[in-house]
């Protein structure tokens, strides 16, 4: 019988797995339809019985008895408790289906288990569509999650129709009016025109890639101009105080003013994500009982009065001389209105740690009123899933990453005496080239602007599916979890939110 080769309906790729690092089993995917089927691995490596498969609805059994047995013999070979039946079936479908799941999408999401560029590219996009776990989308890179859903909560952007009506349909692949008939996709055209010394280094003493200036940086790395994308770049920390004793008195109070032209590293281009933002200022309770509020009113009055009891060379004095008498007319205003004993009370109760006014069967009326005590700052955090589908890809997002965690990192100076502030970042929402109107590639007109900020968390899965899965090309991880969380280094004031004039036709910070 004739083994079926790439591109034939019923071509598959078998990998190994260790089961919830109990059983070891095959898993057995075909990329074209999706279909996987599980088997246990026999004596010498041989074939084992069907456990279960998956096709469009589904997972289910093939042999549920000769599963569980199996399971449940390897657990006592390694010493642990075996499991009912109810507790087996319910790790299968809430558990060891995401591990089998995640290792078949591998297969799926593999450009090199399909004839073509072209035919990946379909297929990957029928997958998605279809809502296969683990299937990435070879546009967006967006991932199914592993219960089937989508991650995004708007509809994947439909490329614009092709300019020229009267061509032939570009194929699966193909930028739209790109009539070059090869398989591969354009990527975007970012034009580029600040050009710093190196991918991180504003010192030019060092880059991820050397001899690559400016180099932008993407995921997908054939990212098409048509969709939606963040964009992300290192600036240079700019004090508010000069270290040789100088400052400008009005940059303490804009932060934002201080920087302008002062990107030291690529731009980071990322595909979108769900994205949102939280404003909130600071409101506190605030008491102010009749007594405070009078010796308040009295120390106010004495204060007041100060600044205009001056000599005659305008210098003030006895600024205390009538002090003690405001605060024997705040007393007597108190005690005049009947309530001596509910005062006396009160600061005999304060004297001894007491409520001894509670005692007398009365409270103090606090005046409780919430204030305004101050504004708050924005953390804006995002989730990516990066999956490399070829080798040039995997380096990308290596250098991705290596750019992130290289930046907010502290620099030594000279002597090793003192640190520099870690590099700040600017995130921008980008609204793709959809090539019909004059704001496209630029800022989103419906998606928050963020201020300069500093990135406070950087975290990275080498291994999100649970299973440690490498490409044999090069040795990359199958996929990459990075979550990272932003801080802004100002709050939001009224007057940065426009809405009239020039600069109102945006969604504002």
């Amino acid at each position: 019988m004739t083994t079926p080769q790439i591109g034939d309906p019923d071509y598959s790729v078998t990998q190994q797995l260790n089961l919830g690092t109990v059983l070891p089993i095959n898993i057995t995917t075909q990329p074209n339809s999706g279909k996987v089927q599980v088997t246990g691995i026999g004596l010498l490596g041989l074939p084992g019985p069907s456990f279960l498969h998956r096709d469009g609805s589904g997972w289910s059994y093939d042999n549920q008895d000769d599963f569980f047995n199996h399971y449940n013999n390897r657990l006592n070979t390694l010493g642990k408790p075996p499991l009912s039946r109810d507790e087996f079936t319910k790790q299968v479908f809430t558990k060891l289906h995401k591990e089998i799941d995640a290792a078949a999408a591998v297969s799926i999401n593999n450009c090199a288990n399909y004839p073509s560029t072209a035919m990946c590219h379909a297929q990957r996009t029928r997958h998605f569509n279809n809502k296969v776990p683990g299937a990435t989308h070879p546009d967006t890179g967006v991932t199914v999650n592993p219960d089937g859903t989508i991650p995004v909560a708007a509809i994947i952007a439909t490329p614009p129709a092709n300019p020229n009506p009267g061509a032939a349909p570009s194929t699966p692949g193909d930028t739209p009016g790109d009539n070059s008939g090869d398989d591969t996709i354009n990527t975007a055209n970012y034009n580029n025109t600040y050009h710093p010394t190196n991918i991180m280094d504003a010192g030019g003493t060092a880059s991820t890639r050397p001899g690559n200036k400016d180099k932008p940086l993407k995921y997908p790395l054939k990212h098409l101009s048509a969709y939606d994308f963040i964009k992300i770049y290192p600036m240079e920390y700019q004090p508010a105080f000069d270290t040789a004793g100088g400052y400008d008195s009005s940059s303490i109070s804009n932060v934002t003013g201080r920087y302008g032209s002062h990107r030291v590293g690529s731009m980071v281009y990322l595909p979108m994500i769900p994205a949102g933002e939280t404003s909130s200022t600071g409101w506190g309770e605030d008491r102010m009982n009749a007594i405070q509020k009078e010796f308040g009113k009295a120390a106010h009055d004495a204060i007041d009065n100060a600044w205009g009891n001056k000599d005659e060379s305008g210098n003030i004095i006895d600024w205390a001389k009538n002090f003690g008498g405001s605060l024997f007319g705040a007393a007597n205003k108190l005690t005049g209105n009947g309530v001596r004993q509910f005062i006396t009370a009160y600061f005999a109760g304060k004297a001894v740690g007491a409520n001894i006014l509670g005692r007398s069967g009365v409270a103090i009326n606090p005046n409780l009123e919430l204030l305004f005590s101050g504004p708050s700052l924005r953390s804006f955090s995002y989730n990516f899933r990066f999956t490399p589908r070829e080798k040039d890809e995997a380096k990308e997002i290596r250098d991705i990453i290596k750019v992130f965690k290289k930046g907010m990192a502290p620099r030594r100076t000279d002597g090793n005496i003192f640190l520099n502030v870690p590099y700040v970042w600017q995130l921008e929402y980008i609204r793709g080239d959809r090539g019909s109107t004059a704001g496209s590639g630029t800022q989103h007109p419906y998606l928050n602007k963020i201020k300069p900020c500093a990135l406070k968390s950087f975290n990275v899965n080498y291994m999100p599916d649970g299973s440690y899965m490498t490409y044999a090309d090069g040795g990359s991880m199958t996929s990459y979890q990075v979550s990272m969380e932003f801080g802004e280094l100002e709050p939001i004031y009224n007057q940065d939110i426009e809405m009239t004039g020039p600069n109102s036709n945006n969604m504002g910070y």
